[in-house]
């Protein structure tokens, strides 16, 4: 009958440890991360960027594949744009790169890259 208490009670201390170790995401913010990047080519279901010089996320990849449905309903973009994408951070790597968790696209400037 000892052995059993004892037993039990390892057991119980142990759940009481382990659970004390589960973290908890409630009231966290996800952290987000803007990239400024140049457009260089736009079909109608997604375009490719490539960051500007000196970024981080040059670092990753030169070219990075961006989806039409962050951008605003009839947005059309040409080479040369400028844009401001903000994701999670995180980069897929393939290629071009994927950005996880987008959640806004600004076209910050219009031109036509020569």
């Amino acid at each position: 009958m000892k052995k059993i208490n004892k037993l039990i009670a390892i057991l119980l201390v142990g759940v009481c440890v382990l659970s004390g170790c589960a973290g908890s995401n409630t009231g966290k913010q996800e952290e987000t991360v803007t990239m400024r990047a140049t457009v260089t080519s736009f079909e109608k279901a997604g375009f490719l960027v490539t960051p500007e010089d000196g970024s981080e996320e040059l670092k990753s990849s030169d070219s990075f594949y961006i989806s039409s449905q962050y951008l605003p309903e009839d947005t059309e973009l040409q080479a040369g744009d400028q844009v401001e994408i903000t994701y999670s951070g995180y980069i897929k790597e393939t290629y071009p790169a994927l950005l996880e968790k987008i959640t806004e696209v600004k076209i910050l400037e219009s031109g036509t890259e020569e």
